[in-house]
C-alpha cells in the first residue's frame, strides 16, 4: 500500500488491529482523523493515520532511584 492512499474503515481497522465498530466509534468521538464522505462512509488517509499513530507513542518512564 502506498502511503498516500485512502483506506476504508475495514482497511484502517485491520491496520490498527481493531474491530471496525471500534474505529467507527472513534470517528464518532472525533478521536481519529478521517474524511466523512456521508453519514455512513468514512475514509482514512494513510499519512494522517501514520502521523496520528506517531503522536500516540508513549515514552518509557525513567527508572526511579531508591
Amino acid at each position: 500500500m502506498k502511503h498516500n492512499e485512502l483506506m476504508t474503515l475495514r482497511e484502517t481497522a485491520d491496520l490498527l488491529r481493531l474491530r471496525p465498530g471500534t474505529v467507527q466509534k472513534m470517528c464518532q468521538a472525533g478521536t481519529i482523523p478521517h474524511i466523512a464522505v456521508n453519514r455512513r462512509t468514512r475514509l482514512f488517509d494513510r499519512r494522517d493515520i501514520d502521523a496520528w499513530l506517531s503522536g500516540k507513542k508513549v515514552k518509557p518512564r525513567e527508572r526511579l532511584r531508591r
